[in-house]
């Protein structure tokens, strides 16, 4: 069993704010500032989503293929 990843970058993000920790409520507001905080993850996330959109174009994509994962998400965050 394989876990394709989404289509699109709205997919992708979508899937990316199901994910541990950004599914937790808490995690955004345990925060001093929690709008900068929320504006930086959206930030985070979108550059994961194009990442990820743009490694279907292999070589015209990118000259290093490099996959920023769900897992150096989660460590960026």
């Amino acid at each position: 069993m394989t876990n394709e990843p989404p289509k699109g970058i709205k997919a992708n993000m979508v899937g990316s704010y199901h994910t541990d920790p950004l599914n937790n409520i808490s995690f955004f507001e345990s925060h001093l500032r929690p709008l900068a905080w929320k504006k930086l993850v959206f930030g985070l996330t979108m550059f994961h989503s194009i990442i990820q959109e743009r490694k279907s174009y292999g070589p015209i994509g990118w000259n290093n293929q490099y996959e920023f994962t769900m897992s150096d998400l989660s460590i960026s965050i």
